[in-house]
């Protein structure tokens, strides 16, 4: 059985194979998390999720429920990454024998990711903020899931859309902007869901795609074209409208 064991504290290279059918999640770390883990694999399979207790902010609390986690296939941990006064989740990881592969992305939301191995045993450190968790799910551990379940189309689709709105860049960091993606005569367009804050949940539920914004400067203005992330699988194609690979190439 493949199991995931998530805890809520407030690379495809070398990842183990399993079979579809054996794909459970065992625990998750919330509601909206459960329901990111699904979708990674969800043409394939309905797996069941249960709710793992929220560890407390002290080293004591976090080595327990990570003990609880270290027989699963996969571990996804979510907040207690940063730099915090009781960020203590990665610290707590590497007493329990992790090898950490990288820690910090050139991304917002999301910069304060980790990744390492117990073993073989693949842990993601997701951020805190719901909006930067879900993020990262996206492009890191939803493509892990999907690898280790044995699927060959690991990404979401990736369309060129007409900005609608101006969107400002930094310099060092991609930006990964909540959008509605709409479709008029053959043209995607995409939309900002509002304020792009990492604790703004709501600019997620309502977005159907992910913007990328390059980290170049002047940014997006309206009327470029950019690239999107289309979440939404119910999402109606366009045979007539341009659609790209993960990479952002012709597909």
């Amino acid at each position: 059985m493949f199991k995931i064991k998530t805890l809520n504290n407030i690379s495809q290279n070398g990842l183990k194979r399993l079979p579809p059918e054996r794909y459970q999640i065992v625990d998750a770390l919330d509601d909206a998390d459960a329901v990111l883990v699904r979708s990674a694999d969800m043409h394939a399979i309905d797996i069941p999720a249960s709710v793992l207790a929220i560890a407390r902010d002290t080293h004591e609390a976090l080595r327990q429920r990570l003990r609880e986690a270290l027989h699963a296939d996969i571990i996804l941990t979510s907040g207690g990454v940063s730099v915090g006064d009781y960020d203590f989740v990665k610290a707590v990881l590497q007493e329990l024998g992790l090898a950490m592969k990288f820690w910090k992305v050139a991304m917002r939301p999301g910069q304060p990711l980790a990744f390492g191995t117990i073993g073989s045993t693949p842990v993601f450190g997701l951020p805190g903020n719901p909006v930067s968790a879900m993020v990262s799910f996206e492009q890191f551990v939803r493509p892990a899931i999907r690898k280790m379940s044995g699927c060959t189309a690991l990404y979401r689709r990736t369309v060129r859309a007409v900005a609608r709105d101006r969107v400002a860049s930094r310099p060092g960091r991609i930006f990964f902007v909540r959008c509605v993606v709409s479709e008029e005569n053959g043209v995607y367009y995409a939309t900002t869901t509002g304020e792009q804050g990492s604790g703004i949940l709501m600019s997620m539920a309502r977005a159907t795609g992910l913007m990328i914004v390059p980290d170049t400067p002047g940014g997006v203005a309206p009327g470029d074209t950019v690239h999107v992330q289309i979440l939404d699988p119910d999402f109606g194609f366009s045979d007539a409208a341009p659609y790209c690979g993960p990479a952002g190439e012709t597909a």
